[in-house]
């Protein structure tokens, strides 16, 4: 039986190593399907056209498609696309979704899309599961996480529970992706030359913020043993010299961290790399920075959200605004950078809240990249998600794809007590005043480095490439 992994293509030269789907080919070759049986078709490295996509999918006469898609309008518009070219097959293969957009509510996609299958939230347990029911023409009803058709209707079995030893999952299939083509594609601060691939040490978060959706609840490790043992193999067959550690919150509890940071040291890997951090951590044990920057950390990313107190309460982001400026200056005074997410239109937000964060970023950006003030989206599944359907801001999942979230820009839901146009003119006044610090500072930099060159004999400076 022939299976096709399709990875959307994301409109962009830089790609994220797809690992959810190299996770789910590793535990089929576990499960022992057949290497050859197991195909991906990279449209995300490719940039495939429609036409060369329905070709392809013609061609290679697959008996199941499996898609997996994260939540967000670019990525609904993808998975139209594929199912366009789906749709024009004489033999239509079985088609199971999952992912973060699908599992919050199955049954909406598989009547839109008709899909025979939906794998809900974590699926190397259930995903196997599904391909041999497939393969054998047996009975899904026992199949753990599972929506399906019986019928006219559709039937969601109970959750899989999730797994709670991730040293039990295999490392992701490398080898059935065009590796070169994800290797160095993201530059950290600091490395001029990069060759990097990211890697997971935990899943989930112990949190609940109002605007997040995950698919599994709490808070999983794996051990330090199979961390360091995968990230061996990745230095050893990639020739990397860094790592992207894509954990939800890696830097979770200062014990946690200080156990990673010291393994780190303790192997002396000669990699750098980056992780996600909490500014709590980062306030009260500001150590613990220090100790990741010997370790080879160079780059940590918050979740600021807002400067704002009440906002922040109101979003359940259970951190202060003291514990954002504390712990981005213990940030810089340990030598790392560090990344400010922000959104604007929680519930409380108005034109001093969203100032708040504009003065925040001026005062603390490094001008790597250009900040602007982005609008919050209440994903489904989200507790931001069931409070718009509360409101009658969101009529519920078709009205979220097809009539509100149109862009990441676009305001999907509106929160605030502002118009909908006092929300656009905060925004549009907001982001005039970053945009354009943003290239002052720019050009301060560029007539400085020309001065320091003409003015001082510094050549260090290479000048302005055109």
């Amino acid at each position: 039986m022939r299976i096709t992994f399709p990875i959307y293509d994301n409109d962009s030269s830089i790609n994220d190593f797809p690992l959810g789907v190299a996770y789910l080919i590793s535990m089929l070759q576990k499960n022992g399907v057949p290497d050859e049986d197991i195909d991906v078709f990279n449209m995300d490295v490719y940039h495939h056209t429609d036409e060369q996509m329905f070709e392809y999918l013609d061609k290679g006469n697959f008996d199941v498609v499996a898609i997996g898609m994260i939540a967000g309008y670019w990525q609904f518009i993808q998975l139209k696309r594929m199912f366009v070219a789906i749709d024009r097959l004489k033999r239509r293969p079985v088609v199971v979704l999952g992912g973060f957009m699908v599992t919050p509510e199955p049954e909406y996609f598989m009547r839109k899309f008709k899909a025979e299958y939906v794998v809900l939230g974590e699926a190397e347990l259930s995903f196997p599961m599904v391909i041999d029911c497939i393969a054998n023409g047996s009975s899904p009803a026992e199949i753990p996480g599972l929506a399906y058709w019986e019928g006219k209707k559709i039937k969601i079995n109970a959750r899989q529970k999730p797994i709670s030893d991730l040293d039990t999952i295999p490392f992701p299939a490398w080898d059935k992706f065009p590796i070169e083509n994800y290797v160095g594609k993201v530059r950290l601060p600091g490395l001029r030359s990069n060759r990097n691939m990211p890697v997971l040490t935990s899943r989930g978060c112990p949190y609940t913020c109002a605007f997040c959706y995950r698919l599994e609840k709490g808070y999983r490790i794996r051990s330090m043993d199979n961390i360091i043992e995968e990230v061996k193999i990745l230095i050893s067959k990639y020739n990397l010299n860094s790592i992207c550690f894509r954990d939800e919150l890696l830097m979770v509890s200062e014990k946690r961290t200080v156990e990673f940071a010291e393994r780190m040291i303790k192997e002396d890997l000669g990699i750098k790399f980056d992780i996600d951090g909490r500014l709590r951590v980062a306030k009260r044990a500001p150590y613990v920075l220090k100790l990741l920057a010997k370790a080879g950390c160079v780059y940590v990313n918050y979740g600021v959200e807002s400067l704002d107190q009440d906002v922040l309460n109101n979003m359940n982001k259970l951190q202060t605004v003291e514990e954002i400026y504390d712990g981005i200056k213990a940030t810089r005074e340990a030598g790392l950078h560090s990344g400010l997410n922000v959104i604007f239109g929680n519930v409380g937000d108005d034109r001093e809240t969203a100032q708040k964060t504009v003065n925040f970023l001026k005062e603390f950006d490094t001008y790597a990249e250009m900040r602007t003030l982005k609008p919050v989206t209440p994903y489904p599944g989200s507790p931001l998600y069931d409070l718009a359907k509360r409101k009658g801001l969101i009529k519920g999942c078709k009205d979220f794809y097809e009539n509100k979230h149109l862009n990441s820009d676009h305001l999907t839901a509106n929160f605030t007590d502002l118009s909908d146009e006092e929300f656009y003119d905060v925004l549009l006044d907001c982001n005039k005043e970053l945009i354009r610090d943003y290239y002052k500072a720019k050009e301060e930099d560029q007539i400085r480095a020309h001065e320091l060159l003409y003015l001082e004999g510094d050549t260090s400076f290479r000048g302005v490439r055109h």
